[in-house]
């Protein structure tokens, strides 16, 4: 017979959850493949740099090094979508993605603080190009970069605490 897969609940619940296939890698090939990652994120940062940045992340996600790869693809999307040069579609498109990323991320790599803060970074770029957030998305903003910065708030150039005081400020009125 034919094995015909339907939606899983996660697909139904959020289309945008992250499909991916762990790799099977060896230590020393993930590892150098994270070098790849970083050395693609690293200055001077532009989009095809990034990009392949997000898709070598991609490739290499794998529980033998915690899944490393997962917030580093999501910080790669959140570059993306923060950047003005690019169009409001690619980073529509790629804060979804690093939405997708960070919150696999958030999961399979709870104790780092890259996976919170690189998930309410595509999360606040997200509603920054909608113009838009209800009150249940900005409180998860808040909440992971909260955990981020309980994790380790000098992450980033205190990254964690400079987000907290940017969105309190810009949402005052609600």
């Amino acid at each position: 017979g034919l094995d015909v897969v339907g939606p899983t609940m996660d697909d139904l619940i959020d289309p945008n959850h992250l499909k991916y296939e762990a790799q099977n890698l060896t230590p020393a090939a993930l590892e150098e493949r994270m070098r790849e990652v970083d050395e693609f994120y690293a200055e001077p940062r532009f989009f095809g740099k990034v990009l392949a940045s997000y898709e070598t992340s991609l490739k290499s996600i794998s529980e033998r090094n915690g899944y490393a790869a997962l917030w580093r693809g999501a910080r790669a999307c959140a570059w993306i979508a923060l950047d003005p040069k690019e169009s409001t579609s690619r980073r529509e498109e790629f804060a979804l993605k690093g939405m997708a990323m960070g919150k696999e991320a958030v999961k399979k790599a709870s104790t780092r603080p890259e996976s919170f803060y690189y998930y309410a970074l595509s999360l606040g770029a997200l509603c920054d190009l909608k113009k838009d957030a209800s009150r249940e998305l900005l409180h998860r903003m808040r909440d992971n970069m909260k955990i981020a910065a309980a994790i380790d708030e000098k992450y980033d150039y205190c990254g964690p605490l400079r987000f907290l005081g940017e969105l309190l400020i810009k949402t005052d009125p609600y």
